[in-house]
């Protein structure tokens, strides 16, 4: 309280605990035995309505309350709704303060639900909590508050302004026309509100609807100081409120048993409501918040089969309609990125293989797919045409009978690396590789991989996709792809003939043809269009091992590597590009680039003799096996 001045009021009627700004001006009139109208007028605000004043107040007001009444402005803000802007009220900025529909549930305006017990004992006081949409029950008598007035019906107003005379705390000020002697006039109901105390329905102290009721209220008492987190959690239960009521009426015999007890606390089924008028009745939320309540939270017990009912119940809506996948989960993206994760884990084993991968939903974190092809094009600046070898060894089934599937597997997996967050088909992602025949990449890709290991693979990809975006690549391949085709390499005649000179090989168009696209291939470049000259030998050795990582060899190691010499093909400078070096650490995984013109082999001259034995994982080479140079 402000130290007494002569502008004070002989008379202080202090608010109680958590009161309106606007049961306060009315109590307080009626102390001084006058109007509101009055008594805002001689505090020399005589075009103030306690009903805007209770929404926010405004500087002239605020500082006259203060100066008359002895209170503080922080009091006095905390008797207002301006502290619930946006968290639990939405107030207008084109309307001086009026209130607009509200982030979740129905819109308030200056109508208040109310307990008629609690008017009963504090003399018509009303708390500022009861204009929150959130809050529908009374924690003092264990009743659900009421909506309406019983004498007309309805829904009564908080504190109209009194123009003719003091107000009365505790009676329905809402207008109702009656007909005069002058004519058609509005009057006020004036019903005693505390009346409905015979009607209301009561609650188990334990139950579930309080229990809900109690966290609600924490919520949006930490919201006012940390609006953002409280915010994310009321859209997300709103979210899954409304959606189980429609449950009540379409799926209610699947219902799991913390659903039926939570209509046993309430005493019954509430009435079902329309999409065009979202629920409004104190008892209608109180029956949904209370289940959204239990499926939010994680450590609650019957959490997962309440949210799988609610996923259950929204299925069984749409069915019918045939509405897509992508547009049924499009429908919870209000709610937020986390409720919308959850609901896309859960919905993952609906979904194709297309569908897991753009939506990650084998992920540990689900993404919403972006609405433009930007991240499609970023990401396929980072990626070689075909995938990493490295990667294609993890990625390749155990079982492979056609050595020359591979390629196409490479070129697939690249493509498929630019679907997860994104809205990309598989022939247009392929395109932005340099791909002309994606689709036929994709049936090579069905062809190799079984149904059921599909999901495995849409995680791998989808992980390795966003490990991408938020790692990025040392490596710009996209303009590799500009500037390095088969013109643009050329090779150095002298050293070529020398070499040949000194292993006693044939030259002809048919190596040097080879050379250059095992260059291009080598440095990421080489599309899935066409794989390495099939006359390039490959190794066939490990045809009958066990080993998984040996079997992928199989498609890129050859009998014969060229010897490392990097004199032997060049870029040529006019292109602009040369091979780079450097390493880069991306998900835990470490990549090293090191640009050679041949497979570091080791092997200075082709092998003669006999048939070489199998080796070791271990004792390949580390492009083979372990990490990739490109």
């Amino acid at each position: 309280m402000m130290a007494w001045t002569a502008h004070r009021l002989p008379i202080v009627v202090p608010p109680l605990p958590g009161e309106a700004l606007d049961s306060w001006v009315a109590c307080y009139s009626a102390r001084l035995r006058v109007s509101t109208r009055e008594f805002l007028a001689s505090l020399g605000l005589p075009g103030s309505r306690p009903t805007r004043m209770v929404t926010e107040l405004t500087a002239e007001e605020e500082h006259a309350l203060a100066t008359a009444t002895g209170l503080g402005s922080t009091q006095l803000v905390a008797m207002t709704l301006k502290s619930y802007d946006g968290l639990a009220i939405t107030i207008s900025s084109e309307q001086q303060r009026r209130l607009k529909r509200p982030p979740s549930w129905r819109r308030t305006g200056a109508r208040s639900r109310y307990c008629p017990r609690c008017l009963e004992s504090t003399a018509g006081r009303w708390p500022l909590e009861w204009r929150l949409p959130w809050v529908y029950t009374c924690q003092h008598h264990h009743c659900l508050l009421l909506e309406a007035c019983l004498g007309r019906g309805n829904p009564p107003l908080a504190h109209g302004p009194s123009y003719r005379g003091p107000a009365t705390p505790g009676l329905c000020s809402h207008p109702v026309p009656v007909v005069a002697p002058g004519g058609r006039t509005l009057s006020r109901c004036r019903h005693r509100l505390a009346d409905g105390a015979a009607v209301t329905a009561e609650l188990s102290p334990t139950g579930p609807i309080l229990s809900a009721q109690q966290h609600l209220r924490e919520l949006l008492h930490a919201g006012l100081s940390a609006p953002e987190p409280a915010g994310i959690a009321l859209r997300e239960i709103h979210a899954l409120a409304w959606r189980s009521l429609k449950g009540l009426g379409t799926v209610l015999d699947r219902a799991p048993t913390a659903v039926h007890d939570v209509l046993r606390d309430h005493g019954g089924t509430p009435r079902a409501f329309t999409d065009l008028k979202l629920p409004e009745r104190a008892d209608q939320i109180a029956v949904g918040t209370a289940i959204a309540v239990i499926a939010h939270d994680r450590n609650d017990r019957a959490s997962g089969e309440v949210f799988d009912w609610i996923l259950a119940a929204v299925r069984a809506q749409f069915t019918s309609d045939g509405q897509q996948q992508g547009h049924r989960i499009d429908r919870w993206r209000p709610a937020g990125e986390r409720l919308t994760a959850r609901v896309i884990a859960s919905l993952n084993s609906t979904m194709n293989f297309h569908q897991q991968l753009r939506f990650g939903s084998a992920m540990p974190r689900p993404r919403w797919p972006a609405h433009s092809a930007d991240p499609a094009r970023h990401r396929a600046a980072m990626i070689p045409a075909l995938m990493w070898p490295s990667w294609t060894m993890r990625l390749l089934p155990t079982e492979l009978t056609d050595q020359t599937l591979p390629h196409a597997f490479r070129a697939a997996c690249s493509t498929l690396l630019l679907v997860p967050g994104t809205r990309l088909a598989f022939a247009h992602a392929g395109q932005l590789l340099g791909h002309s025949a994606p689709r036929r990449d994709r049936r090579m890709l069905d062809r190799l991989v079984q149904p059921a290991a599909l999901t495995a693979l849409a995680s791998t990809l989808a992980q390795l996709a966003h490990a991408l975006d938020a790692q990025g690549s040392p490596i710009d391949y996209a303009r590799r792809r500009r500037l390095l085709t088969l013109e643009a390499l050329r090779i150095d005649r002298r050293a070529y003939e020398r070499l040949f000179r000194e292993h006693g090989w044939k030259p002809g168009p048919g190596r040097e043809r080879h050379m250059r696209a095992y260059l291009l291939h080598h440095l990421g470049v080489a599309t899935g269009d066409r794989p390495v000259d099939s006359s390039i030998k490959y190794v066939t050795s490990t045809a009958g091992s066990s080993s998984r990582c040996l079997r992928g060899c199989a498609a890129f190691c050859r009998i014969r590597p060229w010897p490392t010499s990097p004199t032997i093909a060049s870029v040529n400078p006019c292109s602009g590009s040369r091979p780079a070096t450097g390493s880069r650490t991306c998900a835990g995984l470490a990549w090293s680039q090191t640009m050679s013109i041949a497979p570091a082999s080791g092997a200075s001259s082709p092998p003669t003799g006999p048939r070489r034995e199998r080796q070791p994982c271990s004792a390949l080479p580390r492009n083979m096996c372990g990490s990739s140079p490109i």
